[in-house]
């Protein structure tokens, strides 16, 4: 729960910085302490994936093909081209691990109130209001969309709105479904091989 904390709280509210969260928490003994490592987790693992090739050699790839597919202003490319090589990543791990997005369901219902608790401590962040977004999260089975052939592209298109972009054309979407399709065997080799680094780093 703690290692997903940094991104429910960030599609719960864009004004919310779990970096700034988990700094106030240092040194305070935040119980469970459990969630307080999992929170460090995630940003020394975010920190080795966005400055490795698996990322950086997706988002340029995605960029250019869906620079090539359209020319229409009104969207900042690098934008989808960082979320989607995240999001196709999360399309596959849903995919291969049978099972997760259940897992994902029923922890959040199982330890939402103590995630609650946690971002209760955030600067102008209400923790009701908080633990009714993660109930809805479980509810509506967030993370099944994934698997949907256009469920990525519905995410990613919400996301657009909320920054002011427009959405993605259907060319832009095919350009990146392509991409996706055709390197998909190679980038799950190389996030198992990812996986395997960070969890080797944890136990060290």
């Amino acid at each position: 729960m703690g290692a997903v904390a940094p991104d429910l709280l960030g599609m719960f509210s864009r004004r919310i910085k779990p970096l700034q969260l988990e700094n106030r928490l240092n040194g305070r003994g935040f119980h469970p302490e459990e969630l307080l490592q999992g929170l460090r987790h995630h940003h020394q693992v975010d920190s080795r994936f966005h400055a490795g090739l698996l990322f950086q050699s997706g988002a340029r790839n995605l960029r250019e093909r869906l620079q090539e597919a359209s020319d229409t202003p009104g969207l900042k490319r690098f934008f989808p081209a960082h979320l989607l090589s995240e999001m196709f990543l999360d399309k596959q791990l849903l995919r291969e691990w049978d099972g997760l997005s259940a897992e994902l369901d029923r922890t959040l219902v199982e330890h939402g109130e103590s995630l609650a608790g946690l971002a209760g401590l955030h600067p102008g962040l209400d923790r009701g209001e908080f633990r009714s977004f993660l109930w809805r999260v479980a509810e509506d089975r967030y993370w099944e969309d994934y698997k949907r052939p256009r469920g990525v592209f519905e995410r990613m298109n919400r996301i657009l709105t909320r920054f002011g972009m427009r959405h993605l054309e259907k060319r832009e979407e095919q350009a990146a479904m392509e991409w996706f399709e055709q390197t998909q065997t190679e980038r799950w080799q190389e996030l198992e091989a990812f996986v395997k680094e960070m969890q080797s780093a944890t136990k060290d």
